[in-house]
């Protein structure tokens, strides 16, 4: 038992070394910079407006009545 823990010991530390020097020794981006959490104002205000509901009465606005 002592031998499989020092095996996974030693592989997870290989891994961890694979994984830094697979993103070439860089830090990883903090989460909180994406466009996810920090939207621009323009991208909020595009998605408020995808987000609103469309009534009949602005239907109703926007298309002249025929008679």
């Amino acid at each position: 038992m002592s031998m499989l823990s020092g095996l996974s010991t030693n592989y997870g530390f290989a891994t961890a070394i694979a994984l830094i020097a697979s993103h070439k020794f860089k830090p990883p981006r903090w989460l909180f910079t994406r466009v996810i959490w920090n939207p621009k104002p323009m991208e909020l205000k595009q998605q408020m407006d995808r987000d609103k509901e469309v009534t009949q009465e602005d239907i109703i606005e926007v298309e002249p009545l025929e008679e």
